[in-house]
């Protein structure tokens, strides 16, 4: 399945000064739950020059991030894997981008879990990735309010105290999310 979801973002956070609107064309592989973890990465790790889907056009990189932040040497400063991955990608990454912060979106506790038992059967590298692992209710609920045009307007996010305050197409949600060291 193809498709497109437009995001009209708004933002009361002074912090995140977020685009007017934001596309995310959900590829053959990718389940809605899969565009909304990179919704939320989006809007969790918003900063300046943060890009979305970009082909590096970087013959040792021959990966293209979900999300990716790059220094002004054009050298990835931050990945971040919100789709399918597996541990062969992540130690590959872990090689390549070896200056930048890899960080790994998932939609629940056990999907961070399995990803984390298979990172430990290939010996993955310790001490190099985190994850982000959202409130799986809060997704769950999120997605059956998901059509091909919506509204977000962000409140809070905070990797501190880790929260989300935002309004998604006029419901509000406060979700607590959790941050793994692996």
């Amino acid at each position: 399945m193809h498709a497109k979801y437009v995001f009209s973002l708004e933002s009361q956070d002074r912090k995140r000064d977020l685009p007017g609107k934001i596309i995310i064309a959900q590829r053959e592989t990718e389940t809605p739950v899969q565009v909304l973890q990179k919704l939320f990465g989006y809007l969790l790790f918003f900063r300046p020059r943060l890009l979305m889907d970009t082909n590096l056009h970087d013959e040792y990189i021959p990966f293209v991030p979900d999300l990716v932040q790059l220094d002004y040497q054009l050298q990835p400063a931050l990945w971040v894997e919100c789709g399918e991955t597996n541990p062969t990608r992540l130690n590959k990454l872990a090689v390549k981008v070896h200056e930048a912060e890899i960080w790994i979106v998932r939609h629940s506790r056990e999907e961070a879990d399995a990803l984390i038992r298979l990172m430990d059967k290939a010996n993955s590298r310790r001490d190099r990735y985190k994850f982000v692992v959202l409130d799986a209710e809060m997704i769950e609920e999120v997605s059956t309010m998901t059509h091909g045009r919506n509204s977000v307007t962000w409140y809070h996010g905070s990797f501190e105290t880790p929260l989300m305050q935002f309004d998604y197409n006029g419901m509000w949600f406060e979700a607590e999310f959790e941050v793994l060291n692996y």
